[in-house]
């Protein structure tokens, strides 16, 4: 198997993050399939299980991304680790009990290699 890299941790973060969205809230994404998709998100509970499932896609598609680089020699620019770390924090402070805080250790651990 390749190597660990920070990339590799955010898509796991954000399969575990759809995972986790389809456990507590498969009711609303069911229904939102269920009815046609097209201009179903007619609740606060559709419209969180939505952002909830479409934020796990992104964390994927950008670990992919940064995988993609970071197995060919070219690791994440520095700016990348402070966006997720500053964001992680403002998510974290906002909502204390919650995976922000993981999207926290990953701008931390990226930023690392940057270290003197």
């Amino acid at each position: 198997m390749r190597s660990i890299t920070s990339g590799l941790w955010l898509v796991l973060t954000g399969v575990g993050h759809n995972l986790i969205g389809l456990a507590l809230r498969g009711d609303e994404l069911a229904a939102i399939v269920s009815d046609g998709l097209f201009d179903t998100l007619s609740s606060a509970e559709r419209e969180a299980a939505f952002w909830f499932e479409a934020g796990g896609i992104l964390m994927i598609l950008l670990g992919a991304l940064m995988r993609h680089g970071e197995l060919r020699g070219a690791p994440p620019p520095r700016w990348l680790g402070w966006s997720l770390l500053l964001s992680g924090l403002f998510g974290a402070v906002c909502l204390p009990i919650s995976g922000f805080w993981l999207i926290v250790i990953q701008g931390a651990w990226l930023l690392r290699r940057y270290r003197s």
